[in-house]
């Protein structure tokens, strides 16, 4: 099942250089993999379940932390744009693996440059986080 969710992930990362050209810029978002069926728009489903995020980044710790708990989420992927990049983070217990899309500025006009991928780097802290030193 974990190979899957990857697949999955790494499949719907691949949609943002599609969605930024669209409109040179990607609404923070938020899909949501449960691991039992739950109600969502009263509906019983197990499929993935999509979230727009708030503008303001000052609301998502609680947002995000409701969302994962009420889905019974087993995996996350957050998709945000940030000054430098486009990034899009998928994570679940067994670890993260993230995207960045560098911003490159060609005069007048914004492009995405490749994803850079990153592995157990960055995380979102709710499902894993990384191991801390000991002293």
């Amino acid at each position: 099942m974990y190979r899957e969710l990857c697949k999955q992930a790494e499949d719907g990362q691949q949609s943002i250089p599609e969605l930024w050209s669209n409109n040179r810029r990607i609404r923070p978002h938020l899909l949501l993999w449960p691991s039992e069926a739950v109600k969502f728009r009263g509906q019983l489903t197990e499929d993935v379940l999509p979230f727009d995020m708030p503008g303001d980044r000052s609301e998502w710790p609680e947002l995000l932390l409701d969302r994962v708990l009420d889905s019974k989420a087993c995996a996350l992927l957050l998709v945000e744009q940030r000054e430098q990049a486009v990034v899009a983070i998928f994570e679940s217990p067994r670890g993260t693996t993230s995207w960045h899309y560098p911003i490159k500025d060609h005069g007048d006009l914004k492009i995405l440059g490749p994803p850079v991928k990153k592995t157990d780097v960055e995380s979102v802290g709710l499902l894993w986080r990384p191991k801390q030193a000991v002293s």
